[in-house]
């Protein structure tokens, strides 16, 4: 198989959806970790190939962490607020939520 296509495969596990690890369905669960096994292989083979630099930018995008806070985009004053954190490649994340005195709503 050739580096462009590992990639394309790649790129297709990296692209179904996640199911968290609490879902019924499990059916894509592995499938980062696939398209790693992909990348890997194609690197062993076509390091220095066009298509073997694109498998190692993949390779990179795979490994990196990411960390993701969204905040809804207005906040009522006395009502709650929906926050999401979403990580990836990362240990441990510390969150901590403050009370912001008076002087700074301005």
């Amino acid at each position: 198989m050739s580096a462009f296509v590992a990639a394309e495969l790649a790129l297709y596990y990296m692209r179904l959806p996640y199911e968290p690890e609490g879902a019924t369905s499990k059916k894509n669960r592995w499938a980062r970790k696939r398209a790693l096994e992909l990348v890997e292989e194609a690197l062993d083979e076509y390091y220095e190939s066009d298509g073997g630099r694109f498998c190692a930018n993949l390779r990179n995008d795979l490994l990196s962490k990411e960390i993701d806070v969204s905040l809804e985009g207005v906040q009522a004053l006395g009502h709650p607020s929906l926050a999401s954190l979403s990580y990836q490649n990362v240990d441990q994340v510390w969150c901590r939520i403050v009370k912001v005195a008076a002087a700074y709503e301005q």
